[in-house]
């Protein structure tokens, strides 16, 4: 377990806008973590690859004989704000020309015309526990991340109800991890051509390939795409959407 005097330092790292941290251990190992914060206050530690669900801080499990002696804020600098702008406007560009996710390349020209500091600051607020009550404190959200950039807000077309477009804010508020697909060594160019064939005719596609993990990709025929990487016989691992015939950005971890 972790001490209540680093939960409370914790929390004031939240508060003040610094979720990413370092857990630093008794025998000086750091490892990362993302900070987030129950309606009811408590502090959590996210799961990797998550922004809603995650553990509570104070049961983060270290070896007795090497504790978390102290956590430390990661400070994003002018490098990682050219970092999320390189990454956004390549993602941005290959889906224009792929013309996969229409949906998600309207958000990521949304995310471009807000901003990087704009973001990390609706991702904090989301985050935030303004009053007691749960459903109160949820509208407290959306007037907070209003305030911030009216555009991070959608209203239901049904009932009129307005609700924050986490897919900007949960995903696009850091720098995109952008990978080429892998389908192993001696696979990976003749798969890659076959997805592009596909993709030029828009035919349905399912391919397989094994890189160290169990690789896989699919196409639905019209604009959406998939790409997983996961543990051997698992059913578990990474996860990604499809930007174009060669490249796929993270989505989540499961």
């Amino acid at each position: 377990m972790i001490s209540q005097e680093l939960i409370e330092k914790a929390r004031s790292l939240h508060n003040a806008g610094s979720k990413e941290v370092y857990l630093v251990l008794a025998n000086g190992d750091r490892s990362k973590h993302r900070l987030g914060k129950t309606a009811d206050d408590r502090i959590m530690y996210m799961a990797p690859g998550k922004r809603s669900r995650g553990y509570y801080l104070r049961d983060y499990y270290t070896d007795a004989e090497n504790p978390v002696v102290d956590i430390i804020a990661i400070t994003h600098t002018s490098d990682m704000e050219s970092k999320w702008r390189k990454t956004i406007d390549k993602a941005i560009k290959l889906l224009e020309q792929s013309k996969l996710w229409p949906d998600n390349l309207a958000d990521l020209r949304v995310a471009r015309e807000i901003g990087y500091h704009k973001l990390r600051a609706a991702d904090t607020a989301y985050w935030g526990k303004y009053v007691e009550d749960y459903t109160a404190n949820g509208l407290e959200v959306i007037k907070h991340i209003k305030e911030i950039d009216a555009r991070l807000i959608k209203i239901d077309p049904v009932d009129g109800r307005e609700f924050v477009n986490t897919n900007i804010v949960w995903y696009y508020d850091s720098p995109l991890k952008i990978k080429k697909m892998n389908f192993g060594k001696y696979q990976t160019a003749n798969r890659l051509q076959e997805i592009k064939e596909a993709l030029v005719k828009k035919e349905k596609i399912h391919v397989a390939g094994d890189n160290g993990y169990d690789v896989s990709f699919e196409y639905n025929g019209e604009d959406k795409a998939w790409y997983s990487e996961e543990f051997r016989g698992c059913g578990n691992g990474h996860y990604y959407l499809a930007l174009n015939d060669t490249y796929a950005v993270f989505y989540e971890d499961d």
